[in-house]
């Protein structure tokens, strides 16, 4: 190959080694090859590989060098099939973008509290119950009804759910839910997923067991009373004898799920179950903290609503 780049104007394509012309029409041979001299071609192929990644991986426009290795070192059937790999590069990347637009602007969209269309949703229902159970005679069972609102606030493709909690024949709690799961539908400050019994089962086990939790190390303390503090001065304000909550957790990070005391101005301590958003976390929360099973039950929930 040196032989022929030495002692000609014709030699191997960079890219596929067939024989052609290093000369072009009106042109004459490449600048770079007339001012360096065929050492120069002679280096040029003995890093064909290096060049060649370069020609795929970039634009020939980038620059001199690269225009003219790929006008007058690579024949024309190479030089269409590497216009042919720039076009479906950029096509790709036109796509990616695409895609990666079309993703954001769904991820935001499952992300917007919305009202939902008129037909959107039916107005489905649906019933689950759970057991709770402290000994091997001793069962509670709790009822879970709910509907879909279509009329309600939805977000993303989760519509809004009316659950109701049934236990001994009494409603304990009615509240709304949604069902949100993965990164899409995670809850706005703890990025977990939510179902629709999480919030219900933690109402239970707070009704249930109140005594129990009352008597148990709280991840949080508000008191409910007011504590005076001295007078404020704050950008030359000067504040009456203020007062302040006095509250322990509060403002800190508190987990999922926590148990956070109330302390009545009596001295009276009520204890509330919160940050319970699965099912999964309240089975969880009832072994660790109660010490209790809880699980879902095949009972019929026609005796829990009717309180037998």
């Amino acid at each position: 190959m040196s032989d022929v780049l030495v002692t000609s104007l014709t030699g191997p394509c960079l890219s596929c080694d067939a024989r052609m012309s290093y000369e072009r029409p009106k042109y004459g041979i490449s600048s770079l090859h007339s001012q360096y001299g065929d050492d120069w071609v002679t280096r040029l192929f003995q890093e064909k590989d290096e060049w060649m990644d370069r020609l795929r991986d970039h634009d020939f426009r980038r620059g001199r060098k690269m225009r003219e290795i790929f006008t007058y070192f690579v024949c024309k059937k190479c030089r269409d099939s590497l216009r042919a790999h720039w076009q479906a590069e950029k096509e790709l990347a036109k796509q990616k973008l695409e895609f990666e637009d079309r993703q954001r602007d769904r991820s935001e969209w499952l992300r917007t509290w919305r009202q939902p269309g008129l037909t959107e949703y039916d107005r489905s229902t649906g019933r689950r119950t759970f057991l709770l159970r402290e000994s091997a005679c001793q069962d509670r069972l709790a009822l879970f009804r709910w509907r879909i609102n279509p009329r309600g606030e939805c977000r993303g493709v989760s519509p809004q759910h009316r659950v109701g909690v049934w236990t001994e024949g009494k409603l304990i709690a009615h509240y709304r839910g949604w069902e949100l799961s993965g990164g899409y539908f995670a809850a706005e400050g703890h990025g977990e997923e939510v179902d629709l019994f999480g919030p219900g089962l933690a109402v239970w086990m707070e009704c249930v067991y109140q005594s129990k939790l009352a008597q148990t190390k709280p991840d949080a303390v508000w008191h409910a009373k007011t504590l005076p503090i001295g007078r404020l001065d704050d950008n030359n304000w000067p504040g009456a004898s203020v007062v302040h909550a006095s509250n322990e957790g509060c403002g800190y990070y508190i987990p999922h799920p926590a148990v956070i005391h109330t302390v009545w101005h009596d001295g009276s301590v009520y204890a509330q179950v919160r940050n319970v958003f699965t099912v999964e976390q309240a089975i969880e929360f009832a072994w660790t903290r109660l010490q209790v099973e809880l699980r879902e039950s095949a009972y019929s929930g026609d005796a829990v609503e009717e309180g037998r």
